[in-house]
């Protein structure tokens, strides 16, 4: 999953003809955006870090909507007479919770694989534009973790995963779903789940380590993102009491400034990057799996571009065992929307 689910940075591959802002340069034979995260930033809002206590299989599916019509640089500043980007993306993951018990937690192995149509243009002004639009392989994830419950309402996971770059990349493309490159998440995170109430919080933070582009010699600094959302359950309303409303956002900042001499051919060297996003989100449960939907409205983008984007999340059984009564937790109801 790229950074075209979420903004990009600029790269150009030979002689600048015109700059912006002193980091953007367009060239007149190839460009190429980069565009780490690879991960989708804002996905994991609700029940993060709540795996299913039952080993087995789940399945998730996620739908993306990104619509993106202003690019800004990393002063804040909006960019470019007319900018769009425009993606819908699908993206399919399984989530393999072990038979096992390890420093009190359950191992848990996945991995992810998205494709989307993408559209993005750019208009320099004078007649001139660029832009590319098609549907891309993007870049699957593997990952690593264990899964903590605590009592029937708590639960904690750590995990480590990796982006591979499946997805094509060129630098004569202004805009690319693959990313040339390897990234590294560490993750943290803990949730709180009331099943009685379907009241909920949920919290994750992860550091962001990428390789560099070696197409492009740009090497994006290491990065802290936060995501999470808390809410309540209807069912307090009067209400159907498996349904649930919350409030989700994510932060993203990037720690360390861009390097490379790629970043320095077009004044980026040193620069940092940061994006953030809140909105609404409604969630519905059913017997090991749910859904849920959710509008984030980006700000205060430096170095990305921001807009608007609105998700459609699924999780549902594919196998489960059973649970050994000497390590069973207390609640065995599986999970959506990692």
């Amino acid at each position: 999953m790229t950074r075209a689910w979420e903004g990009m940075k600029v790269w150009n591959l030979a002689t600048r003809v015109a700059a912006l802002s002193g980091f953007l340069a367009v060239a007149s034979t190839a460009n190429a955006f980069e565009q780490p995260p690879q991960y989708p930033v804002g996905v994991g809002t609700v029940y993060d870090s709540f795996y299913s206590p039952v080993p087995g299989l789940t399945g998730y599916l996620y739908s993306a909507n990104l619509s993106d019509p202003t690019f800004k640089d990393f002063n804040g500043n909006s960019q470019f007479n007319h900018f769009n980007l425009a993606v819908n993306a699908i993206a399919g993951r399984v989530v393999d919770v072990w038979d096992a018990q390890f420093l009190g937690a359950r191992p848990i192995t996945w991995a992810t694989l998205p494709v989307a149509y993408m559209n993005g243009q750019i208009d320099l002004g004078g007649g001139a534009s660029i832009g590319n639009s098609g549907v891309y392989l993007g870049d699957m994830s593997i990952a690593q973790g264990l899964s903590w419950h605590f009592g029937p309402n708590w639960s904690a996971s750590a995990a480590f995963e990796v982006f591979l770059p499946t997805g094509p990349f060129s630098a004569n493309r202004t805009f690319n779903f693959g990313s040339n490159i390897f990234s590294f998440y560490p993750s943290v995170g803990a949730t709180y789940w009331n099943h009685d109430t379907n009241d909920t919080f949920t919290f994750k933070i992860q550091d962001i380590i990428s390789t560099m582009n070696n197409a492009t010699q740009y090497q994006n600094g290491n990065a802290i993102e936060m995501e999470g959302g808390a809410g309540i359950g209807l069912g307090r309303f009067g209400l159907n009491k498996n349904f649930g409303l919350d409030i989700v956002g994510f932060a993203l900042v990037q720690t360390d400034g861009d390097s490379g001499a790629g970043a320095a051919a077009v004044g980026a060297l040193g620069q940092k990057s940061q994006l953030f996003g809140i909105g609404p989100q409604i969630r519905y449960n059913f017997e090991h799996g749910g859904l849920a939907l959710k509008w984030e409205h980006e700000f205060d983008a430096r170095g990305f571009s921001q807009g608007e984007r609105v998700w459609a999340q699924m999780a549902f059984p594919i196998t489960f065992g059973s649970v050994k009564p000497a390590d069973g937790p207390m609640y065995t109801k599986a999970s959506p929307f990692k």
